[in-house]
């Protein structure tokens, strides 16, 4: 009686096991009207130049008569501070930055910065460098360059995705550009490889998404890799 009750036991245990396994590991059938296209497989080295918010990354001292002059001195301005506006005008680039200068006569502009998701608003000098241009002696950065590994492209109309994570920092618009491979670190445990590559000036596509998963956009680039069905 315990010899079948054992028995009945192990059998009970083993249909769970089995059930239990069954769903974990059951393949999901996928209907006609799901097909979602065909793939060109990436593995490519592309080059990457994606958009910032207009970020203080450090300053530098005016050179006028061989005197070196501070034009952030008194302002309320900090590296890694966002500029939103300059003379109340929105800046998306350091070309905007330029460009109002270019045209600006008096001494010191109205500037509105982002710290900490704070607005400040302060006073910084303008300047006349060696060149006869007005400068506020900031360094800015509006982009981010780099390389990455294109995923797959889409058969039927270019678009991409790429990297398989986000850029950190960077907003969703940019260009992808032709990048070649000049050497390869390997990787040893514990210390992450590297890939050296350089960029070209030929653009190749668009950025116009940066989410968890990866950049996308389209795909300029004639593409004779693998295609596969999705």
């Amino acid at each position: 009686m315990k010899k079948a009750l054992k028995l009945s036991v192990f059998f009970l245990l083993l249909t769970i096991v089995s059930v239990i396994s069954f769903k974990n590991s059951r393949v999901i059938s996928v209907s006609n009207d799901q097909y979602l296209g065909q793939v060109y497989l990436g593995g490519d080295t592309i080059g990457i130049q994606i958009k910032t918010p207009v970020e203080v990354v450090g300053k530098y001292e005016v050179v006028v008569n061989n005197e070196k002059i501070k034009p952030w001195e008194n302002s309320n301005i900090e590296e890694g501070d966002y500029i939103y506006n300059l003379n109340g005008i929105k800046v998306n680039s350091n070309s905007d930055i330029n460009n109002i200068l270019s045209t600006y006569s008096n001494d010191s502009i109205d500037i509105t910065l982002i710290r900490k998701d704070k607005y400040i608003s302060t006073t910084i000098n303008v300047i006349k460098n060696g060149n006869n241009k007005n400068t506020i002696g900031l360094y800015i950065k509006d982009h981010i360059t780099g390389i990455g590994t294109l995923t797959f492209v889409n058969a039927n109309n270019n678009k991409y995705g790429a990297l398989g994570h986000s850029v950190s920092d960077a907003l969703n618009s940019g260009n992808l550009y032709e990048s070649s491979i000049k050497g390869i670190k390997k990787a040893i445990k514990g210390v992450p490889g590297e890939k050296f590559a350089t960029l070209s000036s030929t653009e190749i596509g668009t950025i116009e998404s940066n989410i968890d998963i990866g950049i996308f956009g389209e795909y300029y680039k004639e593409n004779k890799n693998e295609i596969v069905n999705v």
